[in-house]
């Protein structure tokens, strides 16, 4: 049974954890954070929970001083506290917390959190800050995780001075199984990934496996995923996507030397930046355009259906770069609506919609697009894949639209 570590000056927090957490976890409560750590150095925990604000040495203290232990390497801290203030979840989570959870919270809450992160912990997907991984990434940060990977900011210690990158660690046991397919899978990611070097790719700089975990090593680019951005802030002006596809077009361009195709491309796989850099991310579903369809855990269907082409959905063995094409163009449907035109309300339903459905013309649904860059989506978006658009013909209009310093020109308004 797991051994969780609770430190509360409250002693009915301490009763509520022991009443939640007890019928599956051996908890041990602390009212102050020197005995934690007293004990902690004795007999680590598998977990530890820290209040923020108990007296004393804080609960953010605590967790400064556990990570300085190599015990403490293997441990997942989680901070609570009543503070909903981003400064404090910053500082909580800089520390070396991998959660923050904000009071009061419900018993189903905490018992998913601490579920969740045990069993990430346990399949070796959580690096504490400061770690060394491989014996050259030191972890910075996590960035994101899911139930099949995990991803962080790290420096490669290999140059001088350290190159920040972001390391994406897999989880075989939940995603595969047969160990021979994920591990056929990974490396026809990585290989295909690897070829590509291109200001618009995020590039993928070494690729492995540690202590029986595949991981990717990928460069670190500070931008916003496309799919955030829009439902935070709303549909992109015209002139920026117009800016958007081109950069993209050169990025399909350069994969079509390798005969690569993506086969993923989506809002979510998209980054831009303040700088207006553009870069397409994400090819673990990338493939030979010459190769017949991959089939993984006997699944032939391979992509996210409300941005895959028809030809995708149907499984064709015969998938070029056009299928990428007609992905951005549902894409930018999006970024300059809001709607993804073909999502339906499950699977059939959306991919129904790709055979059968053409989408009011993006002009209809966000006035402020200009008729020519909506006829244009439109082309894009063609069922058949022999009278969608040509990759140069796309470049080619766009570059018609872009002004010489970027921007749209006027016939854009037209």
């Amino acid at each position: 049974m797991n051994t969780i570590f609770c430190l509360d000056d409250d002693h009915g927090m301490l009763n509520l954890y022991e009443d939640i957490l007890s019928t599956r976890y051996h908890v041990v409560a602390f009212d102050e954070g020197v005995e934690l750590i007293r004990e902690f150095k004795e007999s680590p925990a598998n977990l530890v929970i820290l209040d923020y604000n108990v007296p004393g040495m804080s609960g953010l203290e605590v967790c400064c001083e556990l990570r300085k232990l190599p015990q403490s390497r293997d441990v997942p801290i989680m901070m609570v506290s009543a503070v909903d203030v981003e400064e404090t979840i910053s500082k909580s989570l800089a520390s070396g917390a991998d959660d923050y959870i904000i009071k009061p919270f419900r018993p189903a809450e905490i018992l998913a959190k601490v579920g969740n992160v045990l069993e990430r912990y346990s399949a070796g997907m959580m690096l504490p800050p400061s770690s060394i991984y491989h014996d050259r990434y030191k972890i910075l940060r996590i960035l994101g995780s899911g139930s099949y990977s995990s991803v962080y900011c790290a420096h490669d210690t290999s140059y001088d001075p350290p190159v920040e990158v972001a390391v994406k660690i897999f989880n075989p046991e939940k995603k595969r199984q047969s160990a021979t397919r994920f591990e056929t899978f990974f490396l026809r990611e990585a290989y295909e990934w690897s070829k590509l070097d291109h200001p618009n790719i995020v590039k993928l700089s070494n690729f492995g496996e540690n202590a029986g975990l595949y991981f990717l090593v990928i460069e670190f680019f500070d931008g916003r995923e496309l799919w955030r951005h829009v439902q935070e802030n709303g549909p992109l002006d015209e002139g920026f996507l117009i800016f958007m596809v081109h950069e993209l077009v050169k990025a399909l361009e350069h994969m079509a030397l390798f005969k690569i195709i993506h086969r993923d491309i989506k809002p979510q796989n998209i980054l831009f930046n303040d700088e207006r850099m553009v870069k397409l991310t994400d090819f673990g579903l990338a493939k030979q355009r010459d190769e017949s369809n991959l089939t993984i855990d006997g699944v032939r269907f391979k992509g996210t259906p409300a941005f895959a082409s028809p030809e995708q959905i149907q499984a064709h063995k015969y998938v070029d770069i056009r299928s990428d094409i007609y992905s951005l163009g549902a894409t930018l449907y999006y970024a300059a609506t809001g709607i993804s035109p073909f999502e339906g309300a499950n699977i059939t339903e959306t991919a129904n919609n790709h055979m059968n459905k053409t989408p009011d013309p993006v002009y209809m649904e966000n006035p402020a697009i200009s008729r020519r860059f909506s006829d244009l989506i439109g082309e894009m978006l063609k069922k058949n894949m022999s009278e969608r658009i040509r990759l140069a013909d796309l470049k080619r209009i766009t570059l018609e639209l872009l002004a010489p310093n970027g921007e749209p020109s006027e016939s854009v308004a037209e």
